[in-house]
């Protein structure tokens, strides 16, 4: 289990390969990291939050990251699924280099190659359907009086 120390506290990569004998087959690198910094600035104060991280990954891997709060977990991750990039380093996915695409090639690389599960999704309201259905039923009872003011009249 590789420990990288370049996080702004260390954080571990545990990383496990699949048994299915199809991904064994074709087992070259999918992800590539090579000496990866990501700082944020401030105005006149840089924070580093990811500093100096290489990895592999090889197709058919697991991999789990695991670190303290404020480690650096959420910022890497955010590098991986091409949502931010890297201050300087090269991050390669399937062996295109992703490391200074523009906003728009990002978005065609996270169309095609990747897919995101969110720990906490908040594309919606948690009462969304409670509410949606409220407000169903409260339709169909202004439409019924209109209909029946309708008939009567």
């Amino acid at each position: 289990m590789p420990t990288f120390g370049g996080f702004a506290a260390p954080i571990t990569i545990e990383q496990g390969t699949a048994r299915s004998s199809l991904l064994v087959m074709n087992n070259g690198t999918v992800v590539k990291l090579i000496d990866v910094h990501k700082t944020y600035r401030t105005g006149e104060v840089e924070v580093p939050a990811v500093r100096g991280v290489s990895l592999e990954i090889k197709r058919g891997e697991f991999v789990a990251l695991m670190g303290a709060s404020g480690s650096g977990k959420s910022t890497l991750m955010n590098l991986l699924g091409c949502l931010d990039r890297p201050t300087r380093g090269q991050y390669l996915l399937d062996n295109t280099d992703v490391s200074h695409l523009n906003r728009d090639q990002l978005a065609d690389i996270r169309n095609g190659k990747l897919g995101f599960v969110f720990q906490s999704f908040n594309l919606l309201p948690r009462n969304f359907g409670a509410r949606k259905r409220r407000a169903s039923v409260a339709l169909r009872t202004a439409s019924a009086q209109q209909s029946a003011i309708a008939s009567a009249g």
